[in-house]
C-alpha cells in the first residue's frame, strides 16, 4: 500500500489535502500525487503566540550580541 494526496477545495478551512491508500502496483490517479511536497500548499501564518516567541528569541540574540555573549 502507498499513500496518495490531492488538494481539496478552498472552502474547506481546516483541511488542505485529502489522503488515501492505494495498492503499490496501482497507478497514481489523475489529480493525485504520491509526494506530499508536490501539492504546493499555502504556508500558514504563524499564530500570535508563535510570533511573540520568535520576537523574544530575536531580542535575546540582540541582547547577547551587545553583552558579549552572556
Amino acid at each position: 500500500m502507498k499513500s496518495v494526496f490531492r488538494l481539496v477545495s478552498p472552502e474547506e478551512e481546516d483541511v488542505w489535502f485529502e489522503q488515501k491508500a492505494i495498492d503499490d502496483d496501482e497507478q497514481t490517479p489523475e489529480g493525485w500525487t504520491d509526494n506530499l511536497d508536490d501539492l504546493n500548499m499555502p504556508e500558514e501564518e504563524p499564530t500570535e503566540l508563535e510570533s511573540m516567541k520568535q520576537q523574544i528569541v530575536d531580542l535575546q540574540d540582540i541582547i547577547s550580541q551587545f553583552s558579549g555573549g552572556v
